[in-house]
């Protein structure tokens, strides 16, 4: 395995799009490889090989290691890149916040699938956005998250 991280997810937009976030604001991780599968056989491939521990993808090889599960791998490379809040109580701080992220875009997500578009972005989608991004503007800007920071007064995950 080479020194810069590999991600691997399929072509377009999914659940490999925070973990990219995080590995592009990383001083140790900014510079990475991209792999998008176009192809289901290409998946299975991969599934065959053994690298997926839960034969699911996005798939990130770094340090040696081959990640799998997204909230997983965001944390390691916090972690590596010193963006987890710089205490335990801060990292715990920013795992919730995270949490929180992934709740509120789960019906964001369950859009693109659902039959009913209209339906669905009425009565999930905007209830979700209005739940949650008031309390995600309110974490930025100071209280327990720092000047601009939700957790401790250095960029978090």
């Amino acid at each position: 395995m080479s020194s810069t991280p590999r991600l691997t997810y399929f072509a377009g937009w999914g659940l490999a799009e925070q973990l990219r976030w995080v590995l592009s604001a990383g001083p140790q991780t900014s510079s990475f490889t991209q792999v998008a599968l176009s192809s289901f056989s290409s998946f299975a491939s991969l599934r065959a090989s053994g690298s997926l521990l839960l034969n699911q993808l996005p798939l990130l090889e770094i340090d040696g290691l081959s990640l799998t599960q997204s909230q997983s791998m965001i944390r390691y490379v916090a972690r590596k890149n010193k963006m987890d809040g710089g205490s335990p109580a801060m990292a715990a701080r920013a795992d919730m916040i995270a949490e929180g992220v992934k709740d509120a875009r789960l019906p964001i997500v369950k859009w693109a699938f659902s039959t009913d578009k209209d339906a669905h972005f009425r009565d999930n989608v905007v209830p979700a956005v209005e739940r949650y991004y008031p309390l995600f503007e309110s974490f930025v800007g100071g209280g327990e998250g720092g000047e601009g920071w939700t957790s401790g007064d250095d960029m978090t995950y």
